[in-house]
C-alpha cells in the first residue's frame, strides 16, 4: 500500500477520516482487490495514530465491506461488489409544452430550509468541502484594503480583475474570449436567466434534457415559454439523433438548455465528439446554445472537460458558471460569456441587479491568484469521489433489487431509478415525516413522468446520521 501524508481529522472523528483515506485508496484501484493491507501497527506508524484508532478504522471499513478480515492473516480489500446497472435512456414525448409548477415543488422547498432534516435530495455542498475560512478571512482582508467599495456602486459587468481572471483561467479549457467578453451576475442561476432572456421571448419554446434541472423550468414558466425535453442517456448526456429530428422544422425551438458536464441530476457526462457536434448542428440550425458549466470544475475523471463553448466559432454559445458550487455559494459570484448576445445580456444586468457587490469579487480573485483555488479543487474532488463511491456501494446494498444508479465521474448528484412498483413521490413524504428530504423524479419534468426515480446528492454533509438516512430510504423503498 502506498505511503499517505500524514493524517488530519478535519473537524471530525479521526478514526473516520483514517477511513476515508484507506477507502478512497481502494475505490480508486491504489490498493487492489485482495491486496493485503496494513497490519495495526504498521498503520499507526505511518498515519502517525494510536493502535486504538487503527484499529477502530478496521473495524469501521470491514463493517462496510470496504475490507475483510481474514484470521491468522490480516485485513484486505475486500472483493469488488457488483455494480447496479445503470438507469435506461429517458423517453419524454415529443412535443413542447408549457410549463406549470406543481404542488410537489411547493413541498419540496417548504422543506430545504429546515435545521433538523437530513438533504439527502438537496444540491448544496458540505462546507467542510469549501474553504470557509480562507475564504472568511480574505473577505475581511479585502473590505479593509478596499474600504471605499462598501460606499459606491461598481461596474455593472463586474470588476476587470475577476474577469481578467476567469478569461486567463478560461484558455486551460479550450475557451478563448478576453475580459471585455465575461458579465459578472449573482450566481449561476442569475447567468442563466439572463441569457435566456436575451435569446428568447414570451411563447417560444426552450429545448432541454430529460430529465433536467428544475430551475430551468421554473425560468422557463417564469417568461411564458414553453419547454421541449430531448431524450437523454444517464452516461452520455442529451441525444443528439433525436435533437436533430426535433429540430428539422426551422423556427420550432428557439434556444438550447443544457448541461453537458454532470447533469443535474443524472450525472451524464457528454462525450467530446457529442459536443462539437451539438455546436455545429445548433449554428447551422441557428439555435443559440445556453450552456450551464458550473460543475466542470468537480470533475473526477482523466481531466477537466472541455465546454461546448471550445467548439463554438460564431458567438452561438453562451457559457454560464459560477463559483457557488466550488467555493462560496454564499457569495453569489457568477458569470456569463454570451459570444454574440453580450451586448443585450449587459443590458439586462444593469436594469436588473445592477451590479454584483465587488469586495466577493475580489476575495476570489486574490484566492484564485494566489494558488489557493486550485489546491482546493484537488481536495474537492477527492471528497466528492470519494463520497460518490460511498453512496453507491450503500444504495447496493439497501436499495431494493431491481434499483438503477447513475455512475457520474464529476458533480454532486447520482439519479437513482427504483423498481416500477415504488413511487418516490409517497416515498418522498414518507421520508419527510422521518426528516429526511428527497428529491422525487417529477421535479424535473413537466410531463409528471420519473415517477419511480429520485435525484440523491453525496456532497451533502457526510456523516452517520447521513448512512443511517441513506439505508432507512432503501428500507422504505423496498417496502412498496
Amino acid at each position: 500500500m502506498p505511503r499517505m501524508t500524514p493524517l488530519s481529522s478535519n473537524g471530525g472523528l479521526l478514526y473516520e477520516s483514517l477511513a476515508a483515506r484507506l477507502a478512497e485508496a481502494i475505490d480508486t484501484g491504489r490498493v487492489k482487490a485482495g491486496e493485503r493491507l496494513p497490519s495495526v501497527r504498521t498503520l499507526s506508524r505511518q498515519y502517525g495514530v494510536s493502535i486504538s484508532t487503527a484499529v477502530q478504522a478496521y473495524r469501521h471499513l470491514e463493517d462496510k465491506r470496504v475490507i475483510e478480515a481474514r484470521p491468522k492473516s490480516g485485513y484486505f480489500a475486500a472483493p469488488p461488489r457488483p455494480a447496479l446497472p445503470e438507469p435506461r435512456e429517458s423517453k419524454p414525448p415529443q412535443s413542447a409544452r408549457y410549463v406549470q409548477t406543481s404542488p410537489l415543488f411547493v413541498e419540496y422547498f417548504s422543506l430545504l430550509d429546515r435545521q433538523d432534516i437530513i438533504p439527502l435530495g438537496a444540491l448544496r455542498p458540505d462546507p467542510s468541502l469549501l474553504p470557509t475560512q480562507k475564504l472568511a478571512t480574505l473577505l475581511g482582508t479585502t473590505a479593509r484594503r478596499y474600504p471605499e467599495l462598501s460606499a459606491s456602486y461598481s461596474a455593472s459587468a463586474g470588476t476587470e480583475r475577476l474577469r481578467r481572471t476567469i478569461a486567463r483561467r478560461a484558455l486551460d479549457y479550450g475557451c478563448s474570449f478576453d475580459a471585455g467578453d465575461v458579465v459578472i451576475t449573482d450566481g449561476c442561476v442569475d447567468a442563466l436567466n439572463l441569457c435566456l432572456r436575451a435569446v428568447a421571448r414570451p411563447g417560444d419554446t426552450i429545448a432541454l434534457e430529460s430529465p433536467t434541472y428544475f430551475t430551468m423550468l421554473q425560468m422557463i414558466e417564469s417568461l411564458g415559454m414553453k419547454a421541449f425535453e430531448i431524450p437523454t442517456n444517464p452516461r452520455t448526456g442529451l441525444s443528439l439523433e433525436a435533437l436533430e429530428f426535433a429540430t428539422r422544422k426551422k423556427g420550432t425551438v428557439r434556444a438550447l438548455m443544457i448541461t453537458p458536464s454532470f447533469t443535474n441530476p443524472t450525472g451524464a457526462l457528454m462525450p467530446d465528439a457529442n459536443r462539437k457536434a451539438l455546436a455545429e448542428l445548433c449554428e447551422k440550425r441557428g439555435i443559440p446554445i445556453i450552456e450551464d458549466d458550473v460543475y466542470s470544475d468537480t470533475w473526477f475523471g482523466e481531466a477537466r472537460p472541455l465546454p461546448i463553448k471550445a467548439w463554438d466559432r460564431t458567438g452561438n454559445v453562451l457559457l454560464c458558471s459560477s463559483f457557488s458550487k466550488t467555493v462560496a455559494p454564499g457569495f453569489r459570484v457568477g458569470w456569463a460569456v454570451a459570444g454574440r448576445y453580450r451586448e443585450a445580456v449587459s443590458v439586462l444586468k444593469r436594469i436588473g441587479s445592477i451590479f454584483t457587490p465587488p469586495i466577493p469579487q475580489l476575495a476570489l480573485c486574490e484566492f484564485m491568484e494566489t494558488g489557493g483555488f486550485d489546491h482546493h479543487l484537488r481536495r474537492l474532488r477527492q471528497g466528492l469521489a470519494g463520497r460518490q463511491q460511498q453512496l453507491a456501494h450503500l444504495v447496493a446494498e439497501t436499495f431494493p433489487e431491481g434499483t438503477r444508479v447513475s455512475r457520474p465521474t464529476g458533480g454532486y448528484v447520482t439519479w437513482v431509478e427504483l423498481p416500477n412498483r415504488v413511487d418516490a413521490v409517497e416515498l418522498f413524504r414518507r421520508a419527510r415525516d422521518e426528516n429526511i428530504l428527497l428529491a422525487p423524479g417529477p421535479l424535473f419534468t413537466t410531463t409528471g413522468r420519473f415517477r419511480n426515480a429520485m435525484r440523491l446528492n453525496y456532497g451533502t454533509l457526510w456523516s452517520r446520521a447521513t448512512e443511517q438516512a441513506i439505508a432507512r430510504v432503501g428500507r422504505m423503498a423496498a417496502a412498496f
